[in-house]
């Protein structure tokens, strides 16, 4: 899983003080060079107007703001870098300055972020970021930048191999970001998949409620869906939801071979039990088809036997006129690259009764299949 990023920040407010030209003249850059999208420029100036305007000015809120500013512009990207810029806005936000654009809360997990984040093995630094989260008003927590930096180290806590408070992070930032209305779809399908890898790991009972518990948030996610009405046109973050979603229902109920195909209306269909060893296509409409349907040809062989991880493959097709599969291609595959391509080549031999296609049956087709192993070992 890559890192999601987002745009970070706001402009910060005038800076009204009365003081040298030099400062301000690399703020008006920085300002200049994230108006016109030229980051590595807008992290230069940054830093110049901080530490000129630390070296000319007493203690106040322009300090603090523009190590605000540095310790946000460079904590993903330079965490190392924003440690001495939060530390300086930490020492003037206990002074009282520079309250007014960022808490002293949010200053103080801005440092124990990145001090997290430049030491990615150190599962002590790590464990002090979160906790520094608890602090942080609902509103704080929506931050772009605290978004982003939450999920980076749910990532290094699942790297660490603490599992408990990697899902704790990463289902926090999932809930969070269902209180944004629209709902950032590809940031809660980058958390909810960080919850589940934990919970998928931490076997036990390390995670309240295992994969169990992680199936059920992905059903709460594809609920948030409309309706897909052609496969050209399927929603991508909906189809790793599904992806995602039959991982951890079938590790919840572990049987080997493929499990499942669903329709593009989940917010029904995956309340169903799944059907195991003989996958049936659901049509996008209506769903009678699929009582109509009929094979004459469905190989189903299992994923080859030493492939180390189990994994979702979500494929969409059509029929031709004489019931072959037509038009088949892959809409997400969980892990990347792993099965995607075997369970294609399967499902393009695959061959319905064509007298049992009528004309608006001969739509395209959602299917997913997963390869399970009695003992879940993924991404190892």
């Amino acid at each position: 899983m890559g890192r999601f990023f987002v745009n970070l920040f706001a402009a910060v407010s005038v800076l009204a003080t009365p003081a040298w030209a030099d400062w301000k003249e690399s703020f008006r850059a920085y300002e200049r060079a994230m108006q016109a999208g030229a980051t590595e420029a807008a992290g230069r100036h940054a830093k110049e107007a901080w530490t000129k305007a630390k070296a000319e000015l007493p203690p106040s809120d322009d300090v603090a703001h523009l190590a605000q500013i540095y310790g946000e512009l460079t904590l993903l990207t330079d965490p190392r870098g924003a440690e001495p810029a939060f530390a300086d806005a930490v020492a003037l936000g206990e002074q009282g300055f520079g309250l007014q654009r960022m808490s002293l809360a949010e200053s103080q997990f801005g440092l124990s972020a990145a001090q997290a984040l430049s030491r990615s093995r150190d599962d002590r630094r790590s464990r002090a970021a979160a906790g520094a989260i608890t602090p942080l008003s609902l509103d704080e927590r929506k931050r772009p930048i605290w978004i982003n930096a939450r999920i980076v180290l749910a990532q290094n806590l699942n790297n660490q191999r603490q599992f408990a408070l990697a899902a704790e992070v990463a289902s926090m930032v999932a809930d969070d970001l269902f209180s944004f209305s629209p709902k950032p779809l590809a940031g809660l399908v980058t958390a909810e998949a960080l919850y589940s890898a934990a919970a998928i790991y931490g076997r036990g009972g390390e995670v309240p409620g295992g994969v169990a518990r992680a199936q059920r948030r992905w059903v709460r996610l594809a609920r948030e869906f409309p309706m897909q009405t052609s496969i050209d046109t399927f929603d991508p973050y909906l189809a790793q939801v599904i992806a995602w979603e039959s991982i951890t229902r079938g590790l919840a109920t572990p049987v080997l071979g493929f499990q499942g195909l669903f329709d593009a209306d989940p917010s029904e269909v995956l309340q169903r039990q799944p059907v195991v060893l003989d996958p049936m296509p659901y049509f996008l409409e209506p769903t009678i088809c699929a009582a109509r349907m009929h094979w004459i040809e469905q190989e189903k062989k299992t994923i080859r036997d030493n492939t180390p991880n189990n994994g979702g493959v979500m494929i969409g097709f059509s029929f031709k006129e004489d019931g072959r599969v037509d038009k088949a291609r892959i809409l997400a595959e969980v892990p990347a690259e792993e099965n995607g391509r075997e369970v294609l080549a399967q499902v393009k031999k695959w061959r319905a009764d064509p007298e049992k296609l009528t004309p608006e049956c001969r739509q395209g087709y959602i299917a997913y299949t997963i390869r399970n192993i009695p003992f879940p070992i993924f991404g190892r």
